[in-house]
Formats: structure tokens, sequence, C-alpha cells
């Protein structure tokens, strides 16, 4: 489907919903949760898992998110979920800790020195684009703490990086 299809389309969708699914839509393109768009909306935390999955229910309602999810991609099929799994991935990689490669003057090959490193610049970057993909805000406001991690040894890195990491998991939950 082209674009000018999928945007009347959409158009078409979006008038059969009420003004209440329609904010519910928009809360979960913004978050990819459906329960904290729920809450969003006003239910109670309480009965917000039943409402979000009444909401998801909807047949409209669901090829409507399923388009517009479609439409931001630019039809490349790639899904905020997709993109959040490969961040996910991308920061996992980046704090994996990989040996140090020294020359050896005897031998003329390289063979580990007995340190270790990671990536910190990659990993706090993709926590960045994480944490922007999931609340919705503009990947500017995300101070990340390099300057923690500047000086830092390995190890307290390595610390650093799991506090933000669980920083971020709770803020998820």
């Amino acid at each position: 489907m082209d674009r000018r299809r999928l945007i009347a389309r959409i158009n078409e969708i979006e008038k059969k919903l009420s003004p209440r699914q329609i904010r519910f839509a928009d809360e979960y393109m913004k978050t990819g949760d459906a329960v904290k768009a729920a809450i969003k909306l006003g239910f109670r935390e309480s009965h917000a898992e039943k409402r979000a999955f009444n909401f998801l229910k909807c047949g409209e309602l669901s090829e409507y998110l399923s388009l517009r999810e479609r439409l931001l991609s630019g039809g490349a099929g790639v899904s905020r979920r997709q993109l959040a799994a490969d961040l996910i991935e991308i920061k996992d990689r980046c704090m994996a800790a990989k040996p140090v490669m020294a020359r050896d003057p005897e031998t003329k090959k390289m063979v580990e020195n007995g340190e270790w490193t990671f990536d910190v610049a990659g990993a706090l970057r993709a926590l960045e684009k994480l944490a922007s993909l999931m609340d919705g805000t503009d990947e500017d406001d995300f101070e990340p703490p390099e300057e923690r991690c500047a000086a830092a040894s390995l190890e307290e890195r390595e610390r650093i990086l799991r506090s933000i990491a669980e920083e971020f998991k709770e803020g998820e939950s």
C-alpha cells in the first residue's frame, strides 16, 4: 500500500474510533506499553490491564495502530519493538568485556595482555536512544552521565553502566 492510500485508510478508520480510542492509540504509540497508555487515559492501575486488553481487542483500533506504525516506519517494516530489541542488543554487545590485545615481541603475534575493555560511549548512546524511544522524549533531553565514566576504572565504568541499566529497567516498570 503506497503512502497516500495508507494515510487515507488511517483517516477512514480514525473516523470510526472514539476520541478515547484515538488518545489510547497516541499514548500506546509513544510508549509501546498498553497498560501505561490506559493509565495515562485515567484508568486506575488495578483496572488498566483489562482496559488495555479491551482496547487492543478492537479490530479497527488494532488495524489503526498497525497502519500508523507502518506509516511511521516509512514502510520499511521496522517497528518500535524491533528498534528497541536492536538497541538492547547493541547495548549488551557494547557492555560485553573484550580482551585488550598487544603484540608479543617474541612471537610477533597479537595476544591478550590481561586487561579488559568495553565500549562505554556505545553503551551510553544505545541507552540514550532506547530511553528516547521508550518515553517519546527528544533524545536531546536525555543527559547521559558520561562525565562519571571519563576517569573511572573498567570495574567502575561497568558498575556505573549497570546502575544506569537498572535505573532504566525500574523506570519501565
